[in-house]
């Protein structure tokens, strides 16, 4: 398996591209399902490199750890309000 920079360039733009979703209207409870969604299409499409079960693997790594990059920056966002009140 080869994650290499373009696998961790697509993470924070799959973060951005559930957020756009999101800002038009879809409920925030399918942003986990969005954002595994959106990974896989990139992980087949960018990084296979002609295997497609590599390709789904790197999909799944990159559309949770996005998902994981949003929460965890939510909340520090709260904390870091929640200090400064």
């Amino acid at each position: 398996m080869n994650f290499n920079y373009k696998g961790i360039a697509l993470i924070p733009i799959v973060t951005l591209i559930v957020n756009i979703i999101k800002k038009a209207g879809v409920p925030s409870k399918f942003a986990p399902l969005i954002s595994l969604i959106i990974g896989l299409i990139f992980g087949i499409l960018f990084l296979a490199d002609g295997d497609i079960k590599q390709g789904i693997l790197l999909g799944i790594i990159i559309g949770i750890s996005a998902s994981g990059l949003y929460s965890n920056g939510k909340e520090l966002t709260r904390s870091i309000s929640r200090k400064s009140n």
